[in-house]
């Protein structure tokens, strides 16, 4: 049986992040990117479980047309850029990995500018669900301007704070 292809651009399929090829998201222009969808209501980039390694780069916040940014389940490590909060457009944010490696994991808090993100109603922030995660911290009030927020998943991940 074939795997089944995602609707990625250029011909990148699941099939190819499952072989062991890995895709760097950060480096040349994001809107090139496999992943990458425009649509007349908003541009998507839908990269769940595409098997993505490097950091989320703080240009994606420049991107304000994004409806969608789904790069949970990759090999992605560094910290969640603030400048995405700047994507007030985005309805669904979906961010973390499954990979045990610490160098593999966001890091860092959850920036307060997410607060900013008022159109969004769904927050998805993945940790490793056997070594946890490196993002740590507090979740930061601004996130209660969220008032469209009707999904919000944190798996594994070392918050703190009542």
């Amino acid at each position: 049986m074939l795997p089944r292809r995602s609707r990625c651009r250029r011909g990148w399929s699941r099939a190819a992040a499952t072989t062991g090829r890995r895709r760097r998201l950060s480096g040349g222009k994001l809107e090139d990117h496999a992943c990458w969808r425009r649509q007349e209501d908003g541009h998507f980039l839908d990269c769940f479980d595409k098997g993505l390694t490097g950091t989320i780069p703080p240009s994606l916040g420049d991107h304000t047309r994004l409806v969608t940014v789904a790069l949970a389940r990759n090999e992605l490590g560094g910290t969640i850029p603030f400048a995405l909060g700047k994507l007030t457009r985005l309805n669904a944010l979906l961010l973390g990995s499954d990979a045990g490696q610490p160098d593999k994991q966001i890091t860092g808090t959850i920036p307060p500018s997410l607060g900013m993100l008022t159109r969004l109603s769904a927050l998805g922030l993945l940790g490793s669900k056997t070594h946890g995660s490196e993002l740590t911290g507090t979740l930061p009030s601004t996130l209660g301007k969220l008032t469209a927020l009707t999904y919000l998943h944190l798996l594994s991940l070392q918050l703190s704070g009542t």
